[in-house]
């Protein structure tokens, strides 16, 4: 009984199985009939057709719009990286283009110094030359004290000794300002187009490199404006479609939505398909598709109706060893019962022998007490 319980409850499950696909396939079915120009509508599965197109529709838009958030969140995405991507890139180009900037105002530094700077410059930036002669000022006036310290009784040296150490904090303080001021001269000067009025024979590097990098920064500052329009214009589309604040929470949302859109459409496609199954051969050869749909729902049935039919032989052969069993035990008891019997027969015989034996000392003993009592007399 054990072994034919566990071969029951393992083509129960095998039934389980292929109830699943048979589902499968009528829902495979259904949705490919609903594809079809002009709907299959019999008695008795408008509602059904109509409830699983309406379901059908709602899923396929969740799935529009999760393919459309999907894309435009990458795109945004995407675009962000590149944007970050080209900022660093341009960080790198300024900072390429400070260092031209800071050679092209050590230069003109250079050519005034030696008196060779020239007129169109020191019209467009006299700052340079002001410099220059602030500069060579605190060195004169710095030296002259130092020679009148040098110069003087030591009890009258400390002013002068002050006002050298005031000119040097001076100078080093301007020492100090040297690089941007040297960065921010040349970029005067770059702006300016004023490079090739420089004396040096590095003016043409200088002026190469410059426009170079001033036009991939451009190239790159232009890509930048393009990808924020793109990340708009990607913002923009998303709150056409109801879309605000976190797409990846909305995202999650439709997701959930869709999901629960899907079963509900899976459970639909599976009544409407049975409705055009119950109707028989009559759809079957509608398409190459139903005709395949039908091919392999049959062969699934076939195999239900033979699990079936084997259950139903399990059982009975389930029964038939119950009540073999049964019989056994009866059959056994009776045994049981007929050995008690004749056991107890045997019994009953010896009582009995026991009892005529015994009635018949009681009538030798009547007939003894007789005679006793008839000689007394």
């Amino acid at each position: 009984m054990g072994r034919h319980r566990n071969q029951i409850e393992q083509i129960e499950r095998r039934i389980s199985e292929v109830n699943h696909d048979i589902d499968l396939l009528l829902s495979d079915l259904a949705l490919h009939l609903l594809t079809l120009e002009t709907p299959i509508i019999v008695e008795g599965n408008l509602l059904p057709y109509q409830n699983l197109k309406q379901a059908k529709e709602l899923l396929d838009e969740y799935e529009r719009k999760i393919v459309l958030m999907q894309k435009l969140k990458e795109g945004v995405m995407d675009a962000n990286g590149r944007i970050r991507r080209l900022k660093g890139l341009i960080k790198e180009k300024e900072e390429a283009l400070n260092e031209v900037y800071g050679r092209v105002g050590v230069i003109a530094w250079e050519e005034a110094s030696s008196g060779n700077l020239a007129e169109e410059i020191k019209e467009a930036f006299p700052l340079i030359e002001e410099r220059h002669t602030y500069l060579n000022d605190l060195r004169r006036d710095q030296r002259a004290n130092r020679e009148k310290q040098e110069s003087s009784h030591p009890l009258l040296r400390v002013p002068f000794q002050v006002n050298v150490l005031f000119y040097q904090w001076r100078l080093n303080k301007l020492a100090r300002s040297n690089r941007e001021f040297f960065t921010t001269s040349g970029m005067e000067l770059a702006n300016s187009n004023l490079i090739a009025s420089l004396a040096s024979d590095r003016k043409t590097e200088l002026g190469q490199h410059y426009e170079d990098l001033k036009g991939e920064i451009a190239v790159c500052r232009d890509e930048i404006a393009a990808l924020n329009q793109h990340v708009a214009a990607s913002k923009g589309s998303l709150e056409g479609i109801g879309v605000t604040g976190s797409v990846s929470r909305k995202l999650v949302e439709l997701q959930n939505m869709k999901r629960e859109q899907s079963i509900l459409v899976g459970r639909l496609a599976i009544a409407y398909g049975r409705s055009i199954w119950n109707q028989g051969e009559k759809w079957r050869s509608i398409s190459e598709e139903s005709e395949r749909s039908y091919d392999q729902i049959e062969r699934h049935e076939k195999i239900r109706g033979e699990l079936e039919k084997k259950i139903v032989e399990l059982r009975l052969e389930e029964e038939i060893g119950e009540l073999v069993f049964l019989v056994e035990q009866d059959e056994e008891r009776i045994f049981h019962l007929r050995q008690t019997i004749e056991q107890h027969n045997r019994q009953i015989e010896e009582t009995q022998k026991a009892i005529a034996l015994n009635r018949e000392k009681i009538g030798a003993l009547k007939r003894s007490l007789a005679k006793s009592l008839s000689g007394e007399e």
